[in-house]
């Protein structure tokens, strides 16, 4: 990728290799952090949006109350859920999958949002890298030239 290159070419040719260890480490760092951090708000607004999906006497009909395990999307659509919803009224049933479904919908919309506009800030960030030119020589031509520094006599005048 373009910032492994970055990476290699912004260090000495004997750093390469801990350059591009680095990168890959912050890489995987952004990504446990990010997920833990987009997973915990979509679960907040899922919890948030179920009940304003659910009129108060719905939320009272459920078994469990508010806090059932129905209005869980995971829970909800496993095979345990589905046997739960049976035994619901029908409407009872399509209005709690319903609401599930629309809060879901709109916890996802929302974590893709931010999750845009992180990027469009990361895409902003590359902007103001600073540009250093590439190497014109390997690592192998780079030691070449340095031995053959270091074996130059020095002319005493």
């Amino acid at each position: 990728s373009v910032f492994n290159v970055i990476a290699q070419n912004a260090v000495p040719t004997r750093m390469i290799s801990a350059s591009v260890g680095a990168l890959q480490f912050i890489r995987q760092m952004g990504g446990v952090i990010g997920l833990a951090i987009i997973g915990s708000i979509v679960n907040q607004r899922l919890n948030d949006q179920i009940p304003k999906h659910l009129s108060p006497q719905v939320l009272s009909r459920l078994p469990g109350g508010p806090g059932s395990r129905l209005l869980n999307p995971e829970a909800l659509f496993s095979t345990d859920g589905q046997t739960a919803l049976s035994h619901l009224p029908a409407g009872l049933a399509h209005t709690i999958t319903e609401a599930v479904r629309i809060s879901l919908s709109s916890a996802l919309n929302e974590a893709f949002l931010i999750g845009l506009g992180v990027t469009i800030l990361a895409l902003g960030l590359t902007v103001f890298l600073k540009e250093i030119p590439l190497r014109k020589t390997s690592a192998m031509q780079d030691r070449a030239a340095a031995r053959a520094e270091a074996e130059e006599p020095v002319l005493a005048l």
